[in-house]
């Protein structure tokens, strides 16, 4: 398929993830010449007709099928439920679309691979949704990683907690059969992508949540190992933690808060600590030397840049955001997690509150 501006696009899911995450960048590239938005597809109503008013250009269907390819995108942007991905891929894919799917790639490691082997099947890119590796912080923490500055990496620390807040459209993520997983597969996709990023492979070691039958975690305490190097990531949907991302190494620590996209500190042993400048940047246009750079301030604009990097993905060959590869091994660490996830112990709890929250636990039942 020759791709030439504008990009035609597509989006399988017009729900929360495409309404709050992507029109505003589509519209903004879209104004910049660069893509024009062609096809849609939900099956309900309400979401349809949200979706004709929001891109009055577009033909709006119910049948991703038919829309697709009756319409010819070239890239096909999922945003479904994650237990839907993996018949939406299916559906782009046959209709000659490359696909950025947004995380997680699917809801298990099974549906993932199938995902992956149809996009080398029909030789179309694969992008995985995952905005934190645009998180400034993080890429320049990466950046002092790569160049030894902190010796040989020890440990780290990661807690991500606050109260639900996200501006759902209907209770999916609410129940396993729709949404796959809890906090973990919502939160911990992108931190476990993260670490991986940060620190190579994993293993997956312990796996704690507090997950009754056919419900879904609100808490998940699970401990890695990258080779050497212990990791301990804490997550909640329903109470506010410490938040921050600790580094241990030989020759210091890096921290970094949970939110502000460009705050990185740096301690030496017994010191105090200092603020790390950013540096991190990536390509704004898509001219092939990339001559225009700039550094997103928000977590909305992560989402233009992972848009642009997939655009130039397309049209000159570079790498995609995050790879299907990439989105499958960390999908294999969130199966691990909850293959052997253990009842979360709840010390603030009365005893009998705590024994009752063990048996009722997912997998205490028969």
């Amino acid at each position: 398929m020759a791709i030439s501006l504008p990009v035609r696009i597509g989006a399988i899911g017009c729900g929360a993830a495409l309404e709050h995450l992507y029109v505003n960048p589509l519209r903004r590239l879209a104004r910049r010449g660069w893509v024009q938005v062609v096809a849609l597809a939900d099956p309900s109503d309400r979401r349809r007709e949200w979706a004709r008013g929001v891109f009055p250009g577009a033909r709006v269907e119910a049948e991703a099928a038919r829309v697709l390819a009756e319409t010819q995108p070239a890239l096909t942007i999922i945003t479904s439920p994650p237990p839907l991905h993996g018949a939406h891929a299916e559906i782009a894919f046959q209709a000659g679309c490359h696909v950025l799917c947004e995380k997680p790639l699917a809801d298990s490691v099974v549906a993932g691979r199938r995902i992956l082997d149809l996009a080398r099947e029909r030789e179309r890119l694969l992008g995985v949704g995952m905005t934190r590796r645009f998180y400034p912080c993080l890429a320049e923490a990466r950046r002092w990683l790569q160049a030894g500055q902190l010796g040989r990496v020890l440990a780290y620390d990661y807690r991500e907690g606050g109260v639900y807040g996200w501006p759902v459209t209907s209770d999916a993520p609410f129940r396993r059969a729709s949404s796959g997983g809890g906090v973990l597969l919502d939160k911990g996709i992108h931190v476990l992508d993260l670490l991986g990023w940060l620190f190579g492979p994993a293993e997956m070691i312990r796996s704690e949540d507090d997950a009754w039958q056919d419900g879904v975690e609100a808490n998940s305490i699970v401990h890695l190992d990258h080779r050497g190097v212990a990791g301990r990531m804490q997550l909640s949907w329903d109470q506010d933690l410490n938040s921050g991302f600790l580094i241990r190494g030989e020759r210091g620590e890096l921290m970094m808060p949970i939110g502000p996209l460009s705050q990185l500190c740096f301690r030496q042993p017994g010191q105090a600590w200092q603020t790390v400048p950013i540096q991190a940047d990536w390509p704004g246009d898509l001219e092939a030397a990339g001559q225009v750079r700039g550094t997103p301030r928000t977590y909305y604009e992560c989402i233009d840049y992972q848009l642009i990097q997939m655009l130039r993905a397309l049209l000159l060959g570079t790498a995609v955001p995050v790879s299907g590869e990439e989105g499958l091994e960390t999908l294999a660490l969130v199966d691990a997690a909850y293959s052997r996830a253990e009842p979360l112990e709840q010390p603030w709890l009365p005893a009998v509150e705590q024994a009752l929250a063990r048996k009722r636990h997912w997998h205490s039942q028969p």
